[in-house]
């Protein structure tokens, strides 16, 4: 099968999304499928250079110039080439760290209205390049906020338009009005124009199918595959150190790493325990960073607490190696949970918040439930499962097994192109009539 896979880059830092990406798309194409990821706005940061990527388009600083100026919306073509070197683009997204969704509401609009937006000329000629180069049997759109591509596709290629779900509605939801309810109504109009929508979750397909506007049967569950080894014979090493507790995410408020701070803060004040807080990614909220410094420098805890960076795979799997307890603290329903699924394969058990996803990567074991939001209930979580090293143990076994049995590549690619012929056939039908 012919597969265009429309992602959008993240800049320079390493994002569950696009690591998604990249292991469905190297899984399919081991599978002799003709499949191309065609980036937007930046490059995609991957460890694998050797996939076959599109030229980009919608380069991000065009996108950004087209939507001030006029002038910008009739370059020609040479220099919005330019504009859209990859070099610059990395160059200048390694500079630009911070995504205020409070100040993107009318690009996200005008991206939202595809051909009747400020973009129009990145629209027509990412169609030129899919009806003249590739020729797609199904295009498959990354997220919901690249909807304004579909009505264009459908029209122009009469071919299926699948959506993978990726937690955009809490991109929306931080937008300011009138942004918010106007991008809202675009991405359920836009929706009429696409075939099914992929969700990674089962506990998100209700609220996805009322972002969408659309009925809960053109939802389909696709759990997200890692492709990390999983060596969890090698968990009994991590008993003779002092006790990591490790988290791995973007750091934003929206991650919850303020949460894990205070309940750092119980171990070690009203607990007295001997911990550390390892902690690993990318700084997305330079505000909320520093405050929380602050606070750690506030709490004395700044020898129980270690920031490593971001790190690429090899960092990851270092990184993991060391951590006894993996804990993430999103205050918002995880649809993915990459980086705890990639904990569970290394064998790492987890504490993981009651909401979104984590409910059903848990449900054979593999680590600890506790209520979103609660530093308390998180601290003491983690205080029983330190105490416990049987119990440790077993959930770590569990979180490994769990990942191999059920979050294989093998099985993700299987239950896409599942999808994919699905609606290729309905659409096949619906083409020729």
């Amino acid at each position: 099968m012919r597969i265009a896979y429309i992602t959008a880059g993240a800049g320079a830092m390493y994002c569950g999304a696009c690591a998604r990406d990249a292991i469905l798309a190297r899984e399919l194409i081991r599978q002799k499928h003709d499949l191309q990821l065609i980036p937007l706005y930046t490059p995609l940061k991957l460890d694998d250079d050797h996939l076959p990527f599109a030229p980009l388009f919608f380069g991000g600083i065009n996108v950004y110039l087209q939507q001030a100026s006029a002038l910008f919306r009739r370059l020609p073509a040479r220099l919005d080439r330019i504009l859209d070197h990859p070099a610059l683009l990395r160059w200048l997204s390694r500079r630009s760290i911070e995504i205020d969704p409070a100040k993107l509401g009318p690009m996200t609009v005008s991206m939202l209205q595809g051909r009747d937006g400020r973009q129009k000329k990145e629209v027509d000629r990412l169609l030129a390049y899919l009806q003249t180069e590739f020729h797609p049997q199904v295009v498959n759109l990354t997220n919901a906020l690249l909807s304004g591509l579909a009505p264009e596709i459908k029209r122009r290629l009469k071919v299926p338009v699948l959506c993978t779900y990726q937690g955009e509605d809490q991109f929306l939801a931080d937008l300011p009005q009138p942004w918010r309810a106007q991008a809202l109504e675009l991405v359920q109009v836009n929706a009429k124009f696409i075939d099914g929508c992929i969700c990674p979750s089962q506990a998100m397909v209700k609220s996805v199918a009322a972002f969408l506007d659309r009925s809960e049967d053109r939802i389909k569950v696709i759990p997200t595959a890692i492709d990390m080894p999983a060596p969890h014979s090698a968990f009994g090493t991590r008993h003779s150190a002092l006790p990591v507790i490790g988290h791995l995410s973007s750091i934003r408020r929206a991650k919850g790493l303020d949460t894990l701070v205070e309940a750092l803060r119980i171990l070690v004040q009203q607990q007295q325990r001997d911990v550390q807080l390892r902690v690993a990614g990318r700084v997305m909220d330079a505000a909320f960073w520093h405050a929380l410094r602050q606070t750690i420098d506030r709490e004395k805890l700044t020898d129980h607490f270690h920031y490593v960076g971001e790190v690429d795979a090899a960092g990851k799997q270092q990184f993991l190696s060391q951590c006894r307890l993996f804990v993430a603290a999103s205050r918002y329903p995880e649809p993915r949970g990459v980086a705890v699924v990639e904990a569970m394969a290394a064998g790492v058990p987890v504490i993981v918040p009651d909401t979104g996803v984590f409910p059903e990567l848990l449900a054979s074991g593999g680590g600890i439930l506790y209520p979103s939001g609660n530093a308390l209930q998180l601290a003491n979580a983690i205080a029983r499962a330190l105490d416990n090293p049987a119990e440790l143990a077993a959930m770590a076994t569990a979180a490994a097994d769990t990942i191999s049995q059920h979050f294989a590549p093998s099985l993700m690619a299987a239950e896409t192109l599942a999808v994919y012929n699905e609606v290729c056939a309905i659409g096949a039908r619906r083409f020729s009539s």
